[in-house]
């Protein structure tokens, strides 16, 4: 090699003509004649794949209650995000979206108050019940309540009668939707009156505390009978104040029975002196179809079923804001839905300590309630509720419940 570089440095590169001569050489030569590029891009090896194992799905254990007369409200919520049903063991709570208040919300950790009912009653008999124990307060033959994930049931015996009350949220739309269950376990052919209520404020919770009956003003309200539904809107009182709509609706999947009612006046459906406990629509008086601006507006719609001796059947009672379209939704394709959202989330936490907040704070719904005051218990259920306080229980101070409630109904 150094007598080869030795003579191309003495007789000028004898050795490089004659390699250059070469014809395949030659056919390969302006392959010399390219620039070295500048800007070159950078691969990086690949790292090596590895087998991704998912975490089993851990199954959320339901919460159980086989009384209403809990030493607190235990407090269940249900929110798709935007709208937030929130419901108690008793059957009290109330509605949001957006910050808004849907439905009239009081917090009293005595009496439990609600917003939101539906009452039944036996048209021969004259018999009245509620499908929750609030608002007729009503001791039923059998009476059980459970929380899932997805969905708040409750189920109560009256008369030979078995209730079952299911709410759910959609986590596609803001709708809430209520469907009950009726079965006939007697003899007798039943013809049972279902009617909802429901004290409809479309506002902030704050300013719905601070003047309730001015904000009744700017109520108005519609039927459209095209699809049986109760129309509700707030009249803005500025040009950039949101002007929301709610709409109920009564839909039966068997067994109705007569024309569907309707009542949009409190006074009309209370009556004078008379709580939600007993009102005066239920005596048995066909409801009056006031509708327009009145001045205390609820919106009730009401409904008959006939039930055969060991048959059942089932209503849907769905609310939702909407500027124009009062649309059916069906009630099982928004538990499907609610149901599988559900099962995503269990999957993707699947630690205990990693679950959403709301499940943590469902077991400490005394927080939620500003007073630390026990509500009043009859005199059967003392001895099982001082049973159920020897246990060790986890208690809250009354400054978290401050912090806490506020958060809560942002949500």
């Amino acid at each position: 090699m150094s007598l080869v570089a030795l003579t191309n440095a003495v007789l000028g590169a004898p050795m490089v003509r004659r390699f250059h001569a070469d014809p395949r050489v030659r056919a390969t030569e302006p392959l010399l004649q390219e620039r070295v590029p500048r800007f070159v891009p950078v691969i990086r090896p690949r790292p090596p794949e590895s087998t991704r194992v998912e975490p089993p799905a851990v199954a959320a254990s339901p919460r159980r209650f086989r009384s209403p007369h809990t030493l607190y409200p235990s407090t269940h919520f249900l929110s798709n995000g935007q709208y937030t049903a929130i419901v108690t063991n008793a059957g009290g709570g109330a509605s949001s979206w957006r910050g808004h208040a849907v439905t009239r919300q009081r917090d009293d950790a005595t009496c439990d108050p609600g917003s939101q009912f539906i009452y039944l009653r036996d048209v021969r008999s004259g018999q009245l019940w509620s499908a929750a124990y609030q608002p007729v307060c009503r001791e039923s033959e059998r009476y059980r309540v459970t929380f899932l994930p997805d969905e708040a049931l409750f189920e109560r015996t009256d008369e030979g009668i078995e209730t079952r009350l299911q709410v759910t949220v959609s986590p596609e739309d803001d709708v809430e939707v209520r469907r009950i269950s009726l079965i006939n376990h007697s003899d007798l052919l039943r013809e049972i009156e279902v009617t909802s209520l429901v004290e409809i404020v479309l506002a902030p919770h704050a300013e719905d505390l601070a003047h309730p009956a001015f904000l009744k003003l700017f109520l108005e309200t519609e039927y459209r009978p095209e699809c049986m539904a109760l129309l509700c809107g707030r009249r803005p009182r500025s040009p950039d104040e949101l002007a929301p709509w709610a709409i109920h609706v009564m839909s039966a999947e068997g067994g109705g029975h007569g024309a569907i009612e309707w009542e949009t006046d409190r006074a009309r459906f209370i009556g004078r002196g008379r709580t939600p406990e007993d009102p005066i629509a239920l005596d048995g008086r066909a409801l009056s179809g006031t509708t327009g601006a009145v001045l205390d507006p609820v919106l009730s719609l009401r409904r008959r079923v006939r039930i055969a001796p060991g048959r059942g059947a089932s209503r849907v009672c769905d609310r939702r804001r909407d500027e124009q379209g009062c649309g059916d939704r069906a009630g099982r394709e928004v538990r499907r839905l609610r149901r599988g959202r559900s099962h995503l989330r269990a999957r993707h936490h699947p630690d205990p300590d990693a679950t959403p907040p709301s499940r943590n704070l469902d077991g400490r719904s005394a927080a939620l309630r500003a007073p630390r005051v026990a509500r009043p218990v009859d005199r059967r259920h003392t001895a099982s509720l001082a049973r159920r306080s020897s246990r060790p229980t986890r208690s809250a101070s009354p400054a978290c419940g401050r912090t806490a409630s506020p958060a809560i109904c942002r949500r």
